[in-house]
């Protein structure tokens, strides 16, 4: 399963490698097959790991996913920084309800996501932070090294709910 897994990592990062080369710069068969090579590869992660990763997402070479990345949804857009575990079930996504809050999150470097976490929204994780199993963040802002726990987003390391400022 290890050989698999990382054989669909490395081909997302070719096709991402294509995907960020400008259209009227790729080769013709760039240009007749990325389509379906995008749509075969999106749909091969969808049937093995009941998961969805875009081709326009970056992923570092350095991200580790626990139990392979069974039901990990990660919007298009999201930043993910080096070396973060993300664990299984878990979407890190674009809010769309509103216009203004179609931007992804952002997830720092050494980041812990625990098993079923939500992160939705304007999220910005920093360094070291570790989210536990079970926690929903939407629009929130997680300091570096912060231990966030429970669905209500309790911070540990402060002592504090990181929703316990209003929110704008």
């Amino acid at each position: 399963m290890a050989r698999t897994f990382s054989r669909l990592l490395r081909r997302h990062q070719v096709l991402n490698d294509i995907h960020r080369i400008p259209i009227n710069k790729r080769t013709i068969w760039q240009r007749l097959t990325f389509k379906a090579r995008a749509s075969a590869f999106t749909s091969a992660v969808g049937k093995r790991y009941a998961a969805f990763i875009p081709v326009g997402t970056r992923l570092s070479p350095t991200i580790r996913f626990g139990h392979a990345f069974n039901g990990v949804h990660i919007a298009g857009n999201a930043r993910i920084g080096e070396h973060v575990l993300i664990m299984q079930n878990v979407p890190i996504g674009a809010n769309m309800g509103h216009a203004r809050d179609t931007e992804a999150p952002v997830i720092g470097n050494n980041v812990f996501i625990g098993a079923n976490a939500c992160i939705i929204g304007r999220c910005v994780i920093g360094d070291g932070a570790k989210i536990g199993a079970g926690v929903v963040l939407v629009n929130a802002t997680i300091p570096a090294g912060a231990v966030i726990v429970n669905n209500s987003a309790y911070d540990l390391t402060n002592d504090r709910s990181v929703y316990s400022r209003s929110r704008s």
